[in-house]
């Protein structure tokens, strides 16, 4: 269904997407140009998988998250959400985004094996159940967990916000699951640009120096009753130093 509504999206566009900043309007919530779209309510397609990865949006999740993420998976098969840059430390073993010899847009493709998802934020594409673009790319998942493609996953959610945008939809909601809520607001790497960090760090992961938005981790674990207990249980281990868990 996602696959085929976002196909069809892309056709009506001919060659052009709406603009997910301004939903197409051209105005951004000040009432002024949308910078993102320069006014004209539409993206050319060559720039949309750009703007919807975590390389333009630059909050890649920092190792701590991705390492907890890792020892409770017990490995990371794929990133749907993801860049060359972002996979040196993730390490998934693959990943749709820009760099992906597979795809740069992971909405359309399989999401298979144990899963690590940190999605772009923003606005979703028209014809879409939901506005958000993060609780699109919670369906996403929601979905290929209930149905057994994706064995188990561990989801970032930039904000809180995802616990109401999910709601309404088709799909396991993000309470229905184990989740940890870090104590400290997480500080996403950003990529290092003139006149933002040191000459050395340019073009490079670096710290930010701005926390974003209270955050919640969420853990779709397996299927299988005896592995869900273990893997649960990794995750409490694996998280309770950043953060309260919930069962």
């Amino acid at each position: 269904m996602i696959k085929s509504a976002i196909e069809r999206q892309h056709k009506r566009n001919a060659g052009a997407v709406e603009c997910v900043a301004c939903g197409g309007s051209g105005t951004s919530s000040k009432g002024k140009e949308c910078a993102a779209c320069k006014g004209t309510g539409s993206i050319p397609k060559a720039n949309y998988n750009a703007q919807h990865s975590s390389k333009s949006n630059e909050h890649y999740t920092p190792a701590e998250i991705v390492n907890a993420a890792r020892f409770t998976l017990g490995g990371i098969d794929l990133d749907p959400a993801s860049c060359t840059l972002a996979n040196e430390v993730v390490k998934a073993a693959a990943f749709y985004g820009p760099g992906s010899e597979f795809a740069e847009d992971g909405l359309g493709e399989p999401w298979l094996g144990r899963v690590f998802c940190n999605p772009p934020g923003g606005r979703a594409p028209d014809g879409m159940p939901t506005k958000s673009n993060a609780a699109l790319w919670w369906m996403v998942l929601a979905e290929a967990w209930r149905t057994g493609e994706v064995e188990a996953a561990i989801f970032v959610g930039f904000t809180l916000e995802i616990l109401r945008s999910a709601q309404g939809l088709d799909v396991p909601q993000p309470l229905d699951f184990p989740l940890c809520v870090p104590s400290s607001r997480i500080a996403f790497d950003t990529l290092g640009v003139e006149g933002k960090c040191n000459t050395e760090s340019i073009g490079k992961r670096c710290t930010s120096s701005q926390p974003t938005h209270a955050n919640v981790i969420v853990f779709l674990p397996p299927h299988q009753e005896h592995d869900a207990a273990d893997a649960v249980d990794r995750f409490v281990d694996a998280f309770t130093p950043i953060g309260r868990c919930r069962i």
